[in-house]
């Protein structure tokens, strides 16, 4: 089961537990209530108290181990350093990614009583470092052809500046042959299976996980815990697991989904049952089922990576919390990807509960400019407690030439993706080269050859270069639109990042069949940075120039990006 959201309180070295008086004490970090801080490994987290009573004795109680030691649950006590009779700071740097808390409680002059801070437990959570800065590129299994033919391809993702792969779904698939719906969950397809190597799929596989390596890349490995396919070895051998439907002709229950209006139904997919009423068959499906996570979960941790959870909004939490907990013991570094769709306030505590590193974010349902603001604001302001990948589309989704009307929307769609969300973007195999329809992920289709009049491979490794090099793009709550709700244009500039001068403008034309006119006061986009000139990261053209009006026309789908910087004396 996922762990409580509040421990028990931990004893106080004198064993009294009063609580503090009203007002005495102010902190720079808030009192969150239901909410938590989040921060990276190995990153300070500097925590400043003032007692309004003079030379106060303060001290921190925290679940958070000890430097160099390891992550075991257990309390400890921390002293803070004081810097006048009334100001005191500590510095917390966690080690391990984790969820951790922390309570302030002090002792006053004269007063042998410790108290606890009113404000009570705050809760912080701690993501590895490596998940800072992600740009996803998904593979679709079912139109690449072998494992062979996934090595080719992958110095081409590196070149485009991804990082990490996602491969949907791998098991050994059901009649339907979607990568969702597993015959056999601990066995790769036959059919990726390169027919020239006579080793088996593990060896096969593991081959594509060190090129992976080889090459900067680490592998997110899709993970389908709530349903397998009805001719499945579990429909076969303990046909108990899958929940009863005596409707169907088989018995089995299947899955399906909502539109708000009608309930639709995968009848390739049957419900397992993890509520099952006998205690023993309930806890071997669990087993099965953590097992069959750990199987996958090797090779993204051989590679440093992590695994997408499949549709986890309707996931069983006992479930899930028990795989997670599990995976976690195995590797801890591992990252977790979730597809969560759920009101925020639920979002919230299943992030804490569950420790997901990322949710899928779906950008493509916001077609207009007005909505995708909107969205944007929405991604910014949960980034302090949620973070959100945020791709272009997705395999779900239709194709950017689909979503948008042509091909050449890619550009500015993927520019706003990468450039304006907070630090987590990607797309789908074949969107770099503009493919009218997405590609079809159900099906043994072989190797398709993608290659077409387009290429926005060059476009796309540009952008991805520049998450890199600018801080800005790998934080939330530093992007402001100053293109006052033009209908066709975005304009968004995005704050210095720590230690850094320079404000950073993103401008793409998202019409696709007519170019745009777009006026902007410079002291709009950095009103308190004096004067700054504008250079060009994407081309080596001259930046527009003028006075206090900058006067910019973009044609139809063009992206532009310039750093302001100070100009030099």
């Amino acid at each position: 089961m996922p762990h409580d959201l509040l421990p028990t309180v931990p004893p106080l070295p004198d064993g009294q537990a009063a609580i503090s008086h009203e007002g005495l004490l102010s902190r720079n970090y808030a009192d969150l209530g239901d909410r938590y801080m989040r921060t990276w490994a190995g990153e300070d987290v500097p925590l400043d108290v003032v007692v309004a009573e003079a030379d106060a004795e303060l001290v921190l109680t925290t679940d958070m181990p000890a430097p160099g030691q390891p992550a075991d649950g257990r309390w400890r006590t921390l002293n803070f350093t004081r810097s006048g009779r009334h100001d005191h700071r500590l510095c917390l740097r966690p080690e391990h990614p984790g969820a951790y808390q922390f309570r302030v409680k002090y002792r006053l002059p004269g007063d042998p009583k410790w108290y606890w801070d009113r404000a009570g437990f705050t809760r912080l959570l701690v993501d590895p470092t490596w998940q800072r800065n992600l740009r996803v590129y998904t593979l679709v299994p079912t139109v690449s052809g072998h494992v062979g033919d996934w090595i080719e391809m992958l110095p081409a993702i590196a070149a485009m500046g991804f990082n990490v792969i996602h491969l949907l779904p791998l098991s050994h698939m059901d009649y339907s042959a979607s990568p969702y719906c597993a015959l056999e969950l601990c066995a790769l397809d036959p059919h990726y299976l390169d027919p020239t190597d006579p080793r088996d799929g593990v060896e096969q596989f593991s081959d594509f996980a060190d090129r992976a390596v080889d090459l900067g890349l680490r592998l997110c490995m899709d993970l389908v815990l709530n349903h397998v396919g009805p001719a499945s070895g579990i429909a076969r051998h303990a046909p108990d697991w899958i929940q009863a439907d005596p409707a169907e002709p088989d018995g089995f229950r299947r899955a399906g989904w909502s539109d708000g209006t009608h309930w639709h139904k995968w009848r390739d997919l049957c419900l397992l049952q993890f509520d099952h009423p006998d205690p023993e068959r309930r806890q071997a499906l669990w087993d099965y089922m953590i097992g069959y996570a750990r199987f996958w979960s090797s090779f993204a941790h051989r590679t440093g990576g992590m695994v997408r959870l499949d549709n986890l909004h309707s996931g069983h939490e006992g479930l899930v919390g028990a795989v997670l907990s599990a995976l976690r013991e195995d590797f801890p570094d591992l990252g977790i990807l979730a597809e969560l769709f759920t009101d925020p306030a639920n979002m919230g505590r299943l992030v804490w509960e569950y420790r997901l590193g990322l949710l899928l974010a779906t950008p493509w349902e916001h077609r207009f400019l007005p909505q995708l603001r909107s969205y944007l604001e929405f991604i910014h302001h949960q980034s302090p407690q949620v973070h959100f990948h945020f791709p272009i589309s997705s395999h779900d989704s239709g194709s950017p030439a689909e979503e948008f009307g042509h091909p050449d929307s890619t550009k500015p769609r993927y520019a706003v993706a990468a450039l304006c969300s907070c630090g987590y973007t990607g797309m789908v195999q074949g969107v770099e080269y503009g493919v009218a329809h997405k590609l079809e992920f159900i099906g043994r289709h072989g190797r398709l050859e993608l290659a077409g009049d387009r290429d926005y491979s060059t476009f796309i490794s540009r952008i991805n270069s520049l998450m890199d090099r600018f801080p800005h793009f790998q934080v939330g709550g530093n992007l402001r639109f100053v293109d006052h709700g033009h209908e066709a244009v975005l304009a968004a500039v995005r704050s210095p990042a720590a230690g850094d001068s320079r404000y950073v403008l993103i401008l793409a034309n998202f019409d696709i069949g007519r170019g745009h006119r777009l006026q902007l006061r410079r002291h709009d986009l950095a009103p308190d940075a004096g004067e700054l000139r504008l250079r060009d990261l994407l081309t080596t053209a001259a930046p527009p120039s003028g006075g206090e009006i900058i006067d910019i026309t973009l044609q139809p789908c063009e992206v532009r990006v310039y750093s302001l910087e100070p100009e030099l004396p």
